[in-house]
């Protein structure tokens, strides 16, 4: 197998919000004491700071699961996966390859020998168009993101609310949310649903071949 050189991860943008609280800290400290080889931070160690401490304020205000106050966190989590992320690039530059920098700088680094997949990126140019001569049908398309293994759309009414947690899709419409969980694994885990409110759990795998037929699941109710 060939020698690959040694990368910045970027997993840690999957995280949960907790860990990546936990991850934050890491990483600021770790520049910080790193300094002097990064004299170009794309965002300050007080930059960072406060990106980090915001989202940390504004997850546990969400805490009760409030509206306004999920809408706070996840526009905090997208600033904080934006300057850390710019951070993590930035430090792989100077890097050149060095694992024990990386390191140093709270960032965890890929294998020499194995290649790493980051996260895909936003879709770009997504677009659902009416087909012709077809009622009710609509062409859903994008442009092709090179790092993705399989795309999932989501279709609503106009008065509905998508929000994304982690990796979690939550759809609202009135007082009624829909949890879409993706996963690249059997085992997943759903975060900040309702305590003590009965659910039905559906489930569907699918690849490159095509998609399974819908499982469900009765009685699901988080403590």
């Amino acid at each position: 197998m060939a020698t690959l050189k040694v990368k910045v991860l970027l997993s840690f943008l999957r995280l949960l919000i907790v860990d990546k609280i936990l991850r934050g800290k890491l990483v600021i400290s770790g520049v910080t004491s790193q300094a002097a080889k990064l004299p170009n931070l794309p965002f300050t160690v007080v930059q960072l700071t406060a990106a980090n401490d915001d989202l940390d304020k504004k997850t546990q205000a969400a805490a009760d699961g409030g509206k306004t106050a999920i809408k706070a966190r996840n526009a905090a989590e997208k600033v904080w996966d934006n300057n850390f992320k710019a951070t993590a690039n930035y430090v792989n530059a100077v890097a050149n390859g060095d694992a024990l920098f990386i390191s140093q700088c709270g960032f965890e680094s890929s294998s020499e020998h194995s290649t790493t997949k980051q996260v895909p990126n936003q879709l770009v140019n997504l677009k659902g168009e009416a087909i012709t001569n077809a009622p009710g049908n609509i062409a859903i398309s994008s442009n092709t993101e090179s790092n993705a293994k399989a795309y999932a759309s989501i279709i609503t009414s106009t008065n509905a609310v998508v929000d994304q947690v982690g990796d979690m899709i939550i759809v609202t419409v009135g007082n009624e949310k829909v949890y879409l969980v993706l996963d690249t694994h059997h085992k997943s885990v759903a975060h900040e649903l309702p305590s003590g409110t009965e659910l039905s759990l559906y489930g569907v795998a699918f690849n490159g071949t095509g998609v399974g037929q819908i499982a469900q699941a009765k009685n699901v109710k988080a403590l």
